[in-house]
């Protein structure tokens, strides 16, 4: 059963002073309109509904995403997300979300956006946030910049992309990363990187412990004592990996620690 669903603003009082706001994007000048939120918003209503299964594989052109259609600017993707606040105490809020953020950054890098800032500061760790983003084979990386603590699976599948988050994040942090960048900046949980292959991830912070099944990875650090940890088996790299740790001088010079090819 649902928990009950606040009601402490309307959607109109959740979109005041979101609309009609005029914003840059990379390409042209939009105009932010109420009624495409609000359109937005009750799709995400009806999408909050849906109960989907936690081991359920998802491609973002198939189901449960056919009915998410539009295409926001990040100006408008950013208010999209605080005009659902009244929604957060929905116990599917968490999860359907990071699939319906997902799903907007796709359609939006299909249709030529890129470089999106997601600003989830005010919103309560969600999970599933850029599930199975990819290039699409357009010749460059989707770039994505997160900023604010996730929950579970962020970015999980995600291939040649481009991925700055800043914040906390729990389990599964990158899990199925292929051919990927990400500089993470904040705290990381269990299992981070599972199964990652071919990719250059960046660490600033902390985590509790790297997954198994990596290869073909560079794990960098400016931090002499995540330098450390990333070299101690039991949390960091295995033995075994065909995975490398360098470390990132005061200078901006690299230099490779540890080679486990």
């Amino acid at each position: 059963m649902k928990a009950a669903i606040k009601k402490g603003k309307s959607l109109e009082d959740s979109l005041s002073g979101h609309t009609a706001q005029v914003i840059e994007s990379e390409s042209k000048v939009e105009t932010v309109g109420e009624n495409v939120l609000v359109e937005v918003v009750q799709n995400f209503e009806k999408f909050l509904e849906k109960d989907i299964p936690e081991d359920e594989t998802f491609e973002l052109d198939k189901k449960p995403f056919l009915g998410i259609p539009y295409v926001l600017s990040n100006h408008e993707l950013n208010a999209f997300l605080r005009a659902t606040l009244h929604l957060k105490e929905d116990e599917n809020y968490k999860r359907n979300m990071g699939y319906f953020i997902s799903k907007l950054v796709d359609n939006a890098f299909i249709a030529g956006h890129n470089n999106y800032r997601i600003d989830l500061v005010d919103l309560p760790p969600l999970d599933e946030v850029c599930l199975e983003l990819r290039d699409r084979d357009l010749g460059y990386p989707l770039v994505v910049n997160v900023v604010g603590n996730v929950g579970s699976d962020f970015a999980w599948g995600a291939e040649k992309c481009r991925i700055n988050f800043e914040g906390n994040a729990n389990h599964y942090f990158c899990a199925n990363v292929k051919d990927s960048e990400i500089y993470a900046r904040g705290n990381i949980g269990s299992s981070a990187f599972v199964e990652m292959e071919r990719s250059i991830v960046r660490i600033e912070g902390d985590f509790q412990a790297f997954g198994y099944s990596m290869s073909g990875n560079v794990f960098k650090t400016a931090d002499e004592d995540l330098l450390k940890k990333l070299l101690i088996p039991r949390y960091g790299i295995k033995l075994g990996t065909n995975n490398k740790v360098v470390f990132i001088k005061s200078d901006g010079t690299e230099e490779l620690v540890r080679d486990y090819s």
